[in-house]
C-alpha cells in the first residue's frame, strides 16, 4: 500500500487492521498518534523511500501488532511500539536511529543497522543477538528493568544513554565496546564474548552486590574493565578469558571463579571506604601479574 517514490506523509489515524495478513506500507515518512490507533498485521514491512522521511518519533511512535516487522528508511530514524510478543525481520536505517518499546518478549530474526538503539521494554526478555552482523553505533537510554537484554554487535559501540537490567549478555566481533560513561544499573552480568577490541562497563548499582552469572571470552588479545562504586562485585563460579582483566568496586570476590585465561595482568583495585577482596580458591593459571591495588590483602 503506498507508492515506492512517494515523498507524502502517511498519517495513522485510525486502527489499521489486517490481522492474519502479509502487508507492506510504503511512503515518504511515517506520522503517528496519540490515540493508540495500530497497524495490525500476520507480517508487516514498513518501507520509508525518501533520504529525509522517518517512521514515527520518539514522541508520537508507531503502534503495531505484528509478530513480525521489517524496517527500512534511507537515513531516516524509526520509531515502534509494539503490542504483543514481535520478531524484527530486519532493521536498516542508513545511519538513522531507532527506537523500540514492547509490552512483551521482543526478538531478531534478522539485522539493526542503525546510529543509535534505544529500547524500553520491562514486560519481557529482549533477545537482539539471535540475529545476524548488527551495526549499531551507539546505546541510547535502555531501559530493560527486570527483564534480559541481550545484544550481538559487530562494530565498535558506546553509549549516550543508561542501560538498565537484570542481566545483560553481550557478543562484540569488532572494535572497541565502552559502556562505562553512563550510570548504568545491572544486576547480572551475564555471557560476554568479544572478539576484535577491548570490553569496559560500569555498574552504578546499589545495595547487594552485582554478580557474574556467565562466562567472559575477550580471547587471549583484548581487554576487560568492570567498575563499580562502593557495591560489591561477586564473580561466583564464572570463568573470565582476556588479555588483561581490571575490576574495580567496593568489595571483589573472586573466591570460585576461574582465572587460567587471565593471559596478561590481573589487577583487582578497591576504594577508600571499602577496600575489600577475597580471591580464595581462585585459580590464577598463567597470569603474569596480580596486582591488588588498594584493597585489604
Amino acid at each position: 500500500i503506498g507508492l515506492a517514490d512517494s515523498t507524502g506523509v502517511m498519517n495513522i489515524n485510525g486502527v489499521a487492521d489486517f490481522s492474519g495478513a502479509t502487508i507492506g506500507l510504503f511512503a515518504g515518512s511515517f506520522a503517528g498518534n496519540n490515540n493508540g490507533f495500530a497497524v495490525s498485521a500476520g507480517e508487516l514491512v514498513l518501507h520509508v523511500f525518501n533520504g529525509a522521511g522517518s517512521i514515527g518519533s520518539a514522541v508520537l511512535p508507531i503502534d503495531v501488532t505484528t509478530s513480525k516487522l521489517t524496517i527500512t528508511t534511507e537515513g531516516g530514524d524509526a520509531y515502534i511500539r509494539a503490542n504483543g510478543a514481535m520478531s524484527l525481520q530486519s532493521v536498516v536505517l542508513a545511519g538513522g536511529n531507532f527506537g523500540v518499546s514492547s509490552n512483551s518478549t521482543l526478538n531478531l530474526a534478522g539485522i539493526i543497522d542503525a546510529n543509535t538503539l534505544s529500547l524500553n521494554n520491562t514486560a519481557g526478555a529482549t533477545n537482539f543477538s539471535s540475529g545476524g552482523n548488527n551495526k549499531i553505533a551507539h546505546l541510547g537510554a535502555i531501559n530493560a528493568a527486570g527483564q534480559v537484554f541481550s545484544l550481538k554487535n559487530t562494530i565498535a559501540l558506546d553509549q549516550t544513554g543508561a542501560l538498565i537490567a537484570d542481566t545483560f549478555n553481550f557478543t562484540g566481533t569488532g572494535g572497541n565496546t565502552k559502556l562505562d560513561t553512563q550510570n548504568n544499573v545491572i544486576n547480572n552480568l551475564g555471557n560476554v564474548t568479544v572478539s576484535g577490541g577491548d570490553f569496559s562497563f560500569f555498574n552504578a548499582i546499589t545495595g547487594s552486590p552485582w554478580a557474574l552469572s556467565g562466562l567472559i571470552n575477550a580471547g587471549s588479545t583484548n581487554n576487560v574493565t568492570l567498575t563499580s562504586g562502593a557495591v560489591g562485585l561477586d564473580f561466583g563460579s564464572g570463568s573470565i578469558s582476556a588479555n588483561n582483566f581490571r575490576a574495580v568496586s567496593g568489595n571483589t570476590t573472586l573466591d570460585n571463579v576461574n582465572l587460567s585465561g587471565v593471559l596478561g595482568t590481573l589487577t583487582i583495585e578497591g576504594d577508600a571506604v571499602h577496600p575489600g577482596v577475597s580471591i580464595g580458591g581462585a585459580g590464577t593459571g598463567s597470569s603474569t601479574g596480580i596486582s591488588l591495588a588498594g584493597v585489604a590483602q
